[in-house]
Parts: C-alpha cells; sequence; structure tokens
C-alpha cells in the first residue's frame, strides 16, 4: 500500500510504501513495472517523490509470483503567487507585494 494518493503537491513527498512480511519491495518512478532489478524499498519506509512522478510498487517473494503492480501519480507544482492588497479602488497609489514559493523566481 502506500501512504499518500495520486494528486497535484505543491512541495517534494514521502510516500510510505507498506508490504506484507517476508517479501521485497521495488518500485520505479517511471510508471514502468518494477523488475527484480529496480531499487528496493523497506517495508515501512518511504520513497521520496521530488519531481512529478508515476511510483509503481509491486512485492517479490521467494517462490511466489510478483504481486500486482500498485500505482499513484504525483504532480509536483510550484504554487502561484500571492498580490496584495487586493484589487481594488484606492485613494493613493498602493504599495504592491508579491510573494512567491521559497526559491521561487518570480517575473
Amino acid at each position: 500500500t502506500l501512504s499518500l494518493p495520486s494528486g497535484r503537491y505543491f512541495t517534494a513527498q514521502a510516500v510510505t510504501v507498506t508490504g506484507l512480511p517476508g517479501g521485497i519491495l521495488r518500485y520505479t518512478l517511471d510508471g514502468s513495472d518494477p523488475t527484480t532489478a529496480s531499487p528496493i524499498v523497506a517495508s515501512g519506509s518511504a520513497v521520496s517523490v521530488t519531481t512529478s512522478a508515476v511510483l509503481t510498487v509491486r512485492q517479490f517473494t521467494s517462490g511466489a509470483p510478483p504481486s500486482q503492480p500498485v500505482t499513484a501519480t504525483y504532480e509536483l507544482q510550484v504554487p502561484a503567487p500571492t498580490i496584495a492588497p487586493v484589487p481594488g479602488t484606492y485613494a493613493s497609489p498602493p504599495s504592491v507585494v508579491l510573494t512567491g514559493a521559497a526559491g521561487a523566481t518570480l517575473r
């Protein structure tokens, strides 16, 4: 199971992956089916999603076929800047402040 549903997020996410005891969890971030060569994540540990990605996880257990894949799509998006004060009619020219996400360049 994945701790975070598919969706649009404004910051990097840590998705906790949980599997059944005795298996090895393998994942991809490009939507492809994980294979025995894919990276491993321990059950109860997190996969870091730092860019938009399709996280796919399968469990591999010795002597059994791999599980069905579990997939979630994460869209990381920079939040819209804010403008203050709000639009309106002012008696004198207002001082306008633009605020963006940390590290963002406003143009």
